[in-house]
């Protein structure tokens, strides 16, 4: 049937949470310099993404922070502890259980690979496709060993890249007092507003998200929770912001000053949501995850110990 038809065999509240390509109404009226710019962009990302390929996943030492969230979630999803493995810098994951459970679609076991010769390798060449010996280059290729790490590798710099500009288009509708799913204005004024306030604010800090992409880090998912806990603050929807202010605290050590803020204001159904955000992240979630492997790491003494590990 037509798509009016099924619009109208949907119920109304499955229309007004899961809107038909909102995105793809609005992106169809772009006008040529923006869709220009837009190409230019995304040539960007582009070129971006194959250099950040060839620095880290094709490398023989690869450039990048990914291997400790990979490790540590493949030791979580096979019942280890992953505050007990490190990757081929021999880094230790440091970080609250949360992240490292929710890391699984990534996880990948990547360890030094056996170093021929009489001497022991270096920290330089504790390298996970083979010890890089004098006179070889840096650059490894494409094998069997390093092709789920490739792929890692990809989709994460396509789920940053994707975070970032939430981020970006979430704080500038909070400015805005717009929706998410709302487009550039049709007047030329607002139009270039609109997309001032994203343009901008991603020039400003570019240096610091390319920093952030290129080394594979996690930032990005605070960045996002912070975002959309402003975002839906000043949609009034303070049981979701107060969650996901909550976030960040269970990714990164992250300054308590912004969960107190919600009961500064006295908005306590935010101040609510960030309770429920720390329960959730903090206990609920590694308490499950401790039904599926009775592992040291799973109890809740592994959790006072990503405490304590966060306090160093």
């Amino acid at each position: 049937c037509s798509s009016d038809l099924v619009r109208a065999c949907l119920p109304f509240w499955h229309q007004r949470i899961f809107p038909m390509n909102p995105i793809a109404s609005w992106m169809t009226r772009l006008r040529p310099m923006e869709k220009r710019w837009l190409a230019f962009g995304c040539l960007v990302v582009l070129v971006f993404g194959i250099v950040l390929e060839i620095r880290t996943a094709l490398r023989r030492v690869p450039m990048t922070d990914l291997g400790v969230y990979c490790v540590a979630a493949h030791a979580v999803g096979n019942g280890g502890n992953p505050y007990l493995v490190s990757e081929w810098h021999q880094w230790h994951y440091h970080y609250p259980p949360f992240l490292s459970i929710v890391f699984r679609p990534f996880a990948m076991n990547i360890q030094p690979a056996p170093t021929p010769g009489p001497t022991p390798p270096g920290p330089g060449e504790m390298v996970p496709w083979g010890r890089q010996l004098p006179g070889q280059r840096g650059f490894y290729g494409l094998h069997a060993d390093n092709a789920r790490f490739f792929v890692i590798v990809l989709a994460w710099y396509v789920a940053s890249v994707a975070m970032v500009l939430a981020s970006v288009h979430a704080l500038a509708c909070a400015l805005a007092g717009a929706s998410f799913l709302d487009g550039p204005p049709e007047d030329a004024g607002a139009r270039r507003e609109w997309w001032r306030l994203r343009v901008v604010p991603l020039l400003a800090c570019i240096g610091s998200v390319g920093t952030e992409l290129s080394r594979g880090q996690v930032d990005v998912v605070m960045l996002l929770a912070v975002a959309a806990g402003i975002y839906w603050a000043t949609r009034r929807r303070e049981l979701w912001a107060g969650m996901a202010l909550a976030v960040p605290a269970a990714i990164k050590l992250f300054p308590p000053v912004i969960l107190l803020l919600p009961a500064w204001r006295r908005r306590w159904r935010m101040f609510g949501g960030v309770f429920m955000g720390l329960a959730l992240t903090w206990v609920l979630v590694p308490w499950a995850r401790s039904e599926e492997h009775t592992s040291e790491l799973q109890s809740r003494v592994d959790i006072s110990y990503a405490v304590f590990c966060l306090k160093k």
